[in-house]
This record gives structure tokens, sequence and C-alpha cells, in this order.
């Protein structure tokens, strides 16, 4: 039998190196965005965050459910006449639409953001006020200055750095132990350097890091076979953001797996019962406490599930978002594209209808809605993902993280009513396939470049901008669509093309 050889100390500190040169570059990128964030970044979204935080810390983070729409806060802006920064009134439009640990984390930004910043002011009631209902003067911290942009990154940068050690640990599960520790830094490196993910958390202060940091992680405790703890971390995510729901087809398929691969049996499959019971148990454990707060206030109407009817039902089945597309470069933006341009400005009916079918789901093609269709093509790209992996890998987990990443990119690609910024949920898969095996690193490159832009889209791609002849965004915004359209087919032909892989190579590293 041959001697297992003992891993180069050399190569541990090449890769200790690279974590480090990481480390500094990554928090450098974030302390640029954030420096450059305020009257530069999205707005709206920062001051709802903010204001969700500082009422969680103001009556806890079990009572953010009570804080309605229009809540008045203090934000600095740049007096477009004189030049200069000014504190306005400013409002709050949602109420707060994420689950239970959201609230918990927005709460802890919210702590942060005080700790750091102690000076509240007050303005006097603007004109606008009367006609939203709302009375009295505007009293908070400033809103849009580094100090709350600081604290709204805070968290994002923590699961950022939670983030890239979970695809490096993915890297780990899939990697030969002779090469390991080498491309975990680099996978580590990648993660925490790509744009689209300091843009995210740090420019627009958004919270996706949050969510695919524990989808990872869930993904990585299924492959070594630590079943509970995947659970409890799903438990987390779905309690976190609503868009943990795109996991549960890969969830499906690991069940499917178990029963499948090679050696696998039903009581294999069946025992994912323990992370089912113990993502229950996760859930109700984060939300029981706002559950009795709504339970028990007679204020409230819509009972002890309203954090379930704000961030589910209103989120994923509501009307709010009922569009083509939200500005997501996928198939329904080249869709979009392809409608030409609006009618005159003088034309007001014409312009009217136009851009009532140009955004509308509800638009029939061939008898069926868009939106139907989305879901359609949907749910053929979720099967066909499961049919060619299981084909290929015989079901083993090296082709779970495939799995994860293509129905992760069908649901950016194919469905109607997708914000832009869920491309990154693929990403971090896609970074761990490309360091594994050189096949994946085109599409990686190519979905690297749309989520840079994809990141910034609102302050380029918005409306005005791509149907402006003198402006470029429509051509450029289509070559993006069109990237992750080609993408997707890309993904397709690469877990279907190629011979299967035997099953000895394909040992999952625990």
């Amino acid at each position: 039998m041959a001697h297992k050889q003992p891993e180069r100390t050399g190569g541990v500190g090449v890769a200790a190196a690279v974590v480090i040169v990481a480390l500094a570059l990554g928090l450098g990128a974030r302390v640029i965005c954030i420096r450059e964030a305020p009257q530069s970044a999205y707005l709206p979204d920062h001051i709802s965050n903010m204001g969700w935080g500082t009422y969680a810390v103001e009556h806890g983070p079990w009572n953010i459910y009570d804080l309605p729409e229009n809540q008045p806060l203090v934000v600095r802006k740049l007096d477009q006449r004189t030049g200069r920064l000014a504190n306005v009134s400013g409002v709050n439009v949602h109420a707060c639409n994420y689950p239970p640990m959201g609230a918990y984390l927005y709460w802890m930004q919210g702590l942060f953001w005080h700790a750091l910043d102690d000076e509240v002011v007050t303005l006097p009631s603007p004109p606008w006020r009367p006609g939203r209902g709302l009375t009295g003067p505007t009293e908070s911290r400033v809103i849009d200055t580094r100090i709350s942009r600081t604290a709204d990154a805070s968290t994002g940068i923590v699961f950022d750095l939670f983030l890239a050690w979970g695809v490096a640990a993915l890297v780990r599960a899939l990697t030969p132990e002779r090469r390991r520790r080498a491309l975990e830094a680099v996978a580590f490196a990648i993660t925490l350097l790509a744009p689209p993910m300091f843009l995210d958390s740090s420019y627009w202060c958004q919270a996706d890091s949050w969510i695919t940091c524990l989808l990872i992680w869930c993904l990585v405790h299924l492959m070594r076979g630590r079943l509970t703890a995947a659970g409890v971390i799903y438990g987390v995510a779905l309690m976190t953001k609503p868009q943990a729901v795109l996991f549960l087809p890969i969830l499906a398929y690991v069940f499917f797996a178990l029963r499948f691969k090679a050696g696998g049996s039903w009581r294999d499959a069946l025992a994912l019962w323990k992370p089912a019971v113990a993502a229950l148990v996760t859930a109700t454990v984060i939300a029981a406490p706002f559950m009795i707060a709504d339970g028990i206030d007679e204020d409230n109407p819509d009972g002890a599930f309203r954090w379930f009817d704000r961030s589910y039902v209103g989120t994923i089945g509501g009307d709010k978002y009922a569009r083509i597309t939200l500005n997501a470069f996928n198939v329904w933006w080249l869709d979009m594209l392809s409608q030409g341009m609006p009618p005159p400005k003088g034309e007001h009916a014409a312009q009217k209808a136009f851009f009532t079918n140009l955004y509308s789901p509800n638009v029939q093609i061939v008898g069926i809605s868009k939106g139907a269709w989305g879901k359609l093509m949907l749910a053929f790209g979720i099967v066909l993902a499961w049919v060619l992996c299981a084909r290929k890998w015989r079901w083993a987990e090296a082709s779970w993280p495939v799995c994860a990443f293509i129905v992760m990119l069908a649901a950016f690609t194919l469905p109607t009513s997708v914000h832009e910024r869920y491309i990154y949920y693929c990403l971090p898969f896609l970074i761990a396939l490309a360091v594994h095996e050189k096949k994946w690193i085109a599409p990686l490159v190519a979905l690297l470049i749309v989520g840079t832009f994809e990141m910034t889209s609102y302050d380029w791609a918005g409306v005005r901008n791509i149907f402006d002849p003198a402006k470029s965004a429509r051509f450029w915004s289509g070559i993006l669509a069109w990237l992750t359209v080609l993408s997707l087919a890309y993904a397709y032909a690469a877990a279907g093309c190629g011979r299967r892989v035997e099953d000895e190579k394909r040992t999952v590293r625990k």
C-alpha cells in the first residue's frame, strides 16, 4: 500500500499568504465602497435598512413589524441648486418585509449605528408631510453618511468573510488532498475580491451575503453528512430572507441522490427528516418572540403570523414586484428590449399602453401569460438540471454544487419578477466549481461581468437610459442579458456532455 505523502509546508505558506493578501485587498475594496457610497449609491434601500434598525433599537426587534410605511427620517442629500450637502426630511416608504432573523440583523446594525453616531437631528415638518398623513418634526440620526453606510455594511462584510470561508470549504469537499490547500486559498480570494460581492455588501449595502453564506454552509454540511447542522443552518436561512426557498430544489435533489447514488438507500434518503426537523425547530425558536409580541398586540389585525405575511406572502406571492423583470439582465430583459421604442411623448394613450404591456407579466404569449411562461421554464430548467447532474455524476455528492449553481442561475434567468441582485446567489457555487474544474471558468468570467454591472444597474440601465437613443444602455444591457442566457446554456451543456464520472473519482472529502 502506498504511503500518504505529507503536504508540503511551502504550499501551506503560499496558501496563507494568498488568504492574507485577499483579506487586505478585500477589506480595502469594501472601505473604498463605503467611502464612495454616500450621495452616489442606491439610497432608498439604505434608508429602509437604517430606519428598520433604529426602530428595532428603540422598540425591540420583536416589535419591528409595528413600524408603518412612510417612517420619517433625516437624510443627507446634495442640493442641486447650491451644490452643497444638506440634511432634509426623508421617508422610509417600506414597512419591514424581512423574516425575524433579518430583523435581528437589522437590530444589530442599528445598535452599531447608534454606538458610532450619537447625534440626533431634528428638522421642522416639511410641506409634503400632511399629504402623507404624518405630522410633527422629523427626528433621527442622519442617513447616507459614511457612518450610516459603515453601520449598514457591517453585517454584510462579516457574512462576506464567512461566505468566502464557505466557498473554500466547498472546494475542500471536492478536491483531492494534494491540491486542497492552494485551491481553497484561491477560492477564498476570488470570493472575497469578486466585484459583485463587495459592491453588493459595501456600496449598495444589501443583505445577499447573509442568505448565500448560509446556503453555502448548508450544502457543505450536507456533503459532509452533518445533517442536523445543515438543518439548523437552513432554518436560520429561512428566517433571514425568503430567497432561501430557492434552495428547496437542491434539497429535493439531495434527497433523491441519497437514495439512488452508489450505495444509497431509502433509509439514507429518509434520514433527511433530521435536518427537516432541525430547520423547523430553529425557525420556530427564532420566530417565537415576534409571534408572541404580534399575537398579544391588540392593535395588530394580522395576528401572530404577521412576519410570514410580510416577508413571504407579500414578497413571493404579492403584486408589489409584478413586472417581467426588475433590472435583471435575463430572458425577460431581452423580451423587453424586443418591444422596440415607445411612441413619442405627445401620444399619451399610446405611451401608457406601451409601458403597461412592456412591464406586465400578465401579457399573454400563445394564450399563456409571461408570468406563467417564466414559471414553466423555471420548472423545466430545474428538472433538466436534476436529470443532467444525475446522469453524469450518478447522483454523487460532487454533482450537488453543480445542481445548486444551475438551479440558482436558472432562477435568475428564466422567471419574471426577478431582481437584478439575484444573480449573486449562483456566483459562490460557480466560484467553487471553477476553482475545482477549468470548464467552469468561462461562465464564471461572463457572470462576474454581468454581476458587476447588475450591482450598479439602477444608475445606468433604468427606463430613461434604455429608451434614450443618445445613450448606449440599451445595447450594453442587451449584451449582458445575452451573456446570462448563454452562460445558462453552457452550464447545461457542461453538465450533460462528456463521459460519466466514475465512482472512485467522486469521493467527497469529509
